[in-house]
């Protein structure tokens, strides 16, 4: 793929994520974003990519501290990849590689049924910090919550939900 078709795609793609989103004033909780992460890395498409799984795992948890500073290319390299000190990035593009990598995966996750999930962990192009929110199925979640907690007293077995999930 041609560098501008790959970032038609990525544009593209990025779209439709934000469709599905709330307001990105709405930030999870940040134990949503760890079960988040735990069930992107435990799927069929991260389950044997190490490196990739590594390198997302960093980028969450360092972005959850909010340490913008340490999310460079270069500290990656040495904290992901095993890079010695000093290494320089302009002679070796496995972080850009990867990265680019990791994004078709964590686009391919919310393609195959990750919409369904809480929480949406995106990594916008030209930087290595996580943007993380709630999905709209958080929301209709809460939602849910709510009106089943203000039913009238006289509807004794509260609303009925039906659920959508096939079994």
């Amino acid at each position: 793929m041609s560098p501008q078709t790959d970032k038609r795609v990525e544009n593209h793609d990025r779209t439709l994520v934000e469709r599905s989103l709330l307001p990105p004033s709405q930030s999870p909780d940040p134990a949503l974003v760890q079960r988040q992460l735990t069930l992107i890395l435990s799927s069929h498409i991260f389950f044997r990519s190490e490196q990739i799984s590594a390198l997302l795992t960093a980028i969450v948890e360092l972005s959850l501290r909010g340490e913008k500073r340490r999310l460079t290319e270069r500290n990656l390299g040495t904290l992901v990849f095993g890079k010695k000190a000093g290494w320089d990035p302009r002679d070796d593009t496995i972080v850009r590689s990867e990265a680019r990598r990791l994004r078709r995966k964590l686009r391919e996750f919310y393609e195959g049924g990750g919409p369904d999930s809480l929480v949406v962990i995106d990594l916008p192009l030209g930087a290595y910090m996580a943007t993380f929110r709630q999905s709209l199925a958080a929301n209709s979640t809460s939602s849910l919550g709510q009106s089943a907690a203000t039913a009238s007293p006289k509807d004794e077995n509260g609303p009925t939900v039906h659920s959508t999930a096939s079994p």
